[in-house]
């Protein structure tokens, strides 16, 4: 595999616990997918291939998106500040009681928290297959949070897929 950058923008909107709406878009705002994860359930829609996902969060959730084997639930950890609490998982926090790193013992996965600015952040998360980065900079929403905020149907005239257990 050839290294390979992917530049794409997510629009967030989160409420704790364990809630998260993404929409994300490429350079000058096409439009790639919208997501929605809900406690252990994940569903999307990739808008140029017409596809809808759905399904339990799991380490190959995000793979027809992003082409990374990443659990989506650690994505929560990320926006929220939150160590990852799983057994075989080891975390440190800042002198400012913020988490600063979470390592996975088992693949050496990390989720590094840096640059932190206020509320703006950078987040590295790393394996040995891919790194991705996250630059956290605007934490202001116009979006007025509903009941559809954290779902998401499928579109009209999309294929379904369900993530098998």
């Amino acid at each position: 595999k050839k290294d390979q950058t992917h530049n794409v923008t997510l629009d967030v909107i989160g409420s704790k616990p364990n809630q998260v709406r993404m929409e994300v878009s490429a350079t000058l705002g096409v439009s790639l997918a919208s997501l929605v994860i809900d406690e252990d359930q994940i569903a999307y829609a990739i808008h140029p291939q017409k596809k809808y996902f759905s399904g339990l969060v799991s380490d190959l959730a995000l793979k027809p998106l992003f082409q990374i084997e990443l659990n989506p639930k650690y994505l929560m950890n990320v926006f929220f500040d939150r160590a990852i609490p799983e057994k075989n998982w080891s975390c440190t926090m800042g002198v400012d009681q913020l988490v600063e790193k979470c390592e996975r013992l088992s693949d050496g996965l990390s989720i590094d928290w840096r640059e932190r600015k206020g509320e703006q952040k950078r987040v590295v998360i790393k394996s040995s297959d891919f790194e991705v980065q996250v630059l956290v900079k605007d934490f202001t929403t116009k979006v007025e949070l509903n009941s559809k905020t954290f779902s998401l149907d499928i579109p009209q005239g999309y294929k379904a897929y369900k993530f098998r257990q």
